[in-house]
């Protein structure tokens, strides 16, 4: 019954959310502990620019977690593939992370998928684990001579 709750304050992003976006990600770079500095600082450039939440808006489902008027996460999902799930710090162990996967999840469920995969920081697999997630093996993203390891994690649905 919670998780129903939690489900009707999801909703798809809008333009307007872009500003609120960029602060909820940042503050999870901030407090990522398995992050260098430089990686930090890369992804940073990389996520925290202006529109960039517009732009992937444009390429899959992007949707926001947004309680009394305030953002408090963001998710979206793009064929079978759980992408950028982020809740603002603060509010990280109070059951947002999980309603939000829960709604992706039944998206790619009513989408027609049989396995969604995702890519995650270290300090995410016990999440992602407890949800059902299991881990296939590390992935590299690597750009600008910049690597950031990340774990691919899939479950079965």
């Amino acid at each position: 019954m919670l998780l129903l709750y939690l489900w009707n304050m999801i909703r798809l992003f809008t333009f307007e959310d872009e500003e609120a976006c960029r602060t909820i990600v940042d503050r999870c770079f901030h407090q990522c502990v398995v992050l260098g500095q430089s990686e930090k600082e890369f992804l940073r450039k990389y996520y925290i620019q202006p529109g960039y939440f517009q732009s992937v808006s444009k390429k899959h489902n992007l949707f926001i977690f947004e309680k009394q008027g305030i953002v408090l996460a963001l998710g979206g999902i793009e064929g079978n593939e759980i992408k950028k799930l982020y809740v603002e710090p603060a509010n990280h162990g109070v059951g947002i992370g999980s309603a939000m996967l829960g709604y992706l999840e039944q998206i790619g469920i009513t989408n027609g998928n049989s396995e969604l995969v995702l890519y995650c920081f270290d300090n995410s697999i016990d999440f992602y684990m407890r949800r059902g997630y299991s881990r296939t093996g590390q992935h590299v993203f690597e750009r600008e001579n910049i690597r950031i390891p990340t774990t691919k994690m899939v479950k079965n649905i």
